[in-house]
């Protein structure tokens, strides 16, 4: 019953929210809070009518993960008007376009970068078999706490751009369907992070990148539709995430196909044709359910902790490559002896205890649970949204004049958009997404200040 209460309450969220700010909405991170939850609890629901169902263990733990998503919604419903005026008075604006000439050339070395790591890391098109070497090269680095070779740091280094990038792309293929842009770029340097990241994908043997590039281009073309649309160009834009969703959904059967993941093992599917063709997504929001179960009996502890583990990622944010010139334990984290959160280290400790589904992703408010306790998970998902609602208005308040002006909207984005996970707080997104911002905001000071001395000089010899 209560599962029926909250999928009701994020529809009416979901459709009150639009009413609101129209087009504007698309660059709301509440809004894909409750498209994800609904497509969860859809999951749940449907996954319920199998005989063979695994995915209620504890049916007091689906209450409990439903009241948390439950008062997040109606945190969105109640907060959706605060700065709503302000909102729709203004423009969505990101005046970054003189970084144009240095993306088409960052796209393609990005590209390069992927490649070459394919190379080095010796991957094949075996999706089964690149997962299982990326978990045992990542098992290695972690149990050892040895470094990261050199080279592959560089070109992660690289690759890590891609995600600005793409939202960067996505943004120019907004103005471009809108009519706006106001110079010409080939198409295909719009096209390049999304291969780029379709390598790294197969390198890994996962799913959940070409989700990571798709919210990315979402978001940059949700700045640029913002402030206007034509009913064609909007039609064309939904066309395009129709044929995008049909290429994923299509991946992700044949990436489940060869991986045979647990809960494709226990669920059969011949007697439900209909809704076959997206077993795997309807699998993988099953998944949360019964992660944040089991997580709940064998992973969460007595005593409350009090943000290590939502807030890990914040509290270990280091100097970058500090590691690599032999600084370490700078971060607060380490000052104060915290005990370093991530996933691996849960997952490792889930398998040595034979856990089942050790690897199943658990939703956001299960951290969030483990360090504040039932009552602070209320609180901070309120703070959260407030912050999130806060951050939304900013954006249209104020111009928005480099990638460091994205950084914030874009963690909450990630944060909802990708709430069935861990808090973005808590993992290395907080570091590696600033560490790009950093990279690509000094990228493009240097090229400024070559670009002036270039130009000084020519200007001294036409002088002379």
């Amino acid at each position: 019953m209560l599962a029926i209460i909250t999928i009701s309450v994020l529809i009416l969220t979901a459709t009150l929210m639009w009413k609101t700010y129209n087009v504007k909405i698309l660059l709301h991170p509440g809004f894909y809070f409750c498209l994800v939850w609904i497509l969860a609890i859809s999951s749940y629901l449907y996954i319920n009518t199998f005989p063979n169902k695994y995915n209620v263990i504890n049916p007091v733990y689906v209450d409990e993960l439903h009241s948390f998503i439950l008062f997040t919604a109606i945190c969105f419903l109640i907060l959706k008007n605060r700065g709503k005026f302000r909102v729709k008075e203004n423009r969505s604006d990101w005046t970054v376009y003189n970084f144009t000439p240095l993306f088409k050339k960052l796209t393609i070395i990005v590209l390069i970068a992927a490649i070459a790591t394919f190379i080095y890391r010796g991957a094949f098109l075996d999706l089964a078999l690149n997962r299982n070497t990326t978990v045992d090269l990542d098992t290695v680095v972690f149990l050892s706490q040895s470094k990261t070779p050199a080279l592959s740091m560089l070109l992660g280094s690289f690759t890590s751009l891609n995600l600005i990038l793409a939202i960067f792309a996505g943004f120019l293929f907004g103005e471009k369907r809108r009519g706006e842009l106001k110079f010409t770029i080939n198409n295909i340097y719009l096209v390049i992070p999304m291969l780029t990241q379709i390598i790294m994908m197969v390198i890994i043997g996962g799913r959940n990148d070409l989700v990571w590039i798709f919210r990315c281009y979402t978001i940059g073309t949700a700045i640029s539709i913002a402030n206007g649309i034509s009913k064609i160009a909007f039609k064309r834009i939904i066309i395009f995430c129709f044929l995008f969703i049909m290429i994923f959904l299509a991946y992700s059967n044949f990436n489940i196909e060869q991986r045979k993941t647990d809960i494709a093992e226990i669920l059969t599917w011949e007697d439900k044709p209909l809704l076959k063709p997206f077993k795997s997504v309807i699998e993988y929001f099953s998944e949360t359910y019964i992660g944040f179960q089991l997580r709940r009996d064998d992973f969460v502890t007595q005593e409350l902790e009090y943000g290590q583990k939502t807030f890990s990622g914040i509290l270990f944010l280091e100097i970058p490559f500090a590691g690599a010139i032999g600084i370490r334990d700078v971060s607060i984290g380490d000052v104060f002896g915290v005990e370093r959160y991530s996933m691996k280290k849960m997952a490792l400790e889930l398998q040595d205890r034979n856990r089942a589904f050790s690897g199943a992703c658990s939703s956001m408010y299960l951290l969030i649970y483990d360090d504040f306790g039932y009552v602070g998970t209320f609180i901070v998902i309120f703070l959260f949204v407030v912050l999130t609602q806060l951050v939304y208005v900013k954006w249209f308040e104020t111009p928005n004049k480099s990638f460091f002006s994205l950084y914030f909207l874009l963690l909450f984005f990630i944060l909802w958009s990708n709430s069935i996970f861990d808090p973005v707080f808590s993992s290395g997104h907080v570091r590696t997404i600033l560490y790009s911002v950093i990279l690509i905001q000094f990228a493009i000071y240097f090229t400024k200040t070559i670009n002036k001395s270039i130009y000084s000089s020519k200007k001294i010899r036409t002088v002379t």
